[in-house]
């Protein structure tokens, strides 16, 4: 199997298994958000069931196929503190307002 079809498969499953809990928080904390008069219990334990079978579906993939590898973070950009930045106003519109408030200062005096 492809690292790419694992990973695809895995967050596929870690989505549906979010989408039942938030469900089940959902019917928890605030059952009057469902507008259909619902027989809440019989969906909180649907709800679970499904929650289960997704956990348990990605419980077998690493079991078999290993845990999806980690991104590693991207190495962290280095700034040389040597080379000098100059900013201009065309850059930098507060830089452009703060001189065009200097001369109008100036040109009052």
């Amino acid at each position: 199997m492809s690292q790419t079809l694992l990973n695809a498969a895995m967050l596929k499953l870690k989505a549906e298994a979010t989408t039942a809990l938030g469900t089940i928080e959902v019917l928890l904390n605030n059952p009057v958000a469902i507008s259909e008069h619902t027989d809440y219990v019989g969906e909180i334990v649907a709800q679970a069931q499904k929650l289960s079978e997704y956990e348990d579906a990605m419980k077998a993939l690493q079991q078999y196929f290993g845990p999806p590898p980690v991104a590693s973070p991207a190495p962290p950009q280095t700034i040389d503190p040597t080379a000098a930045v100059k900013v201009t106003p065309e850059m930098s519109p507060t830089y452009k307002a703060s001189l065009e408030k200097q001369k109008i200062k100036e040109s009052a005096e």
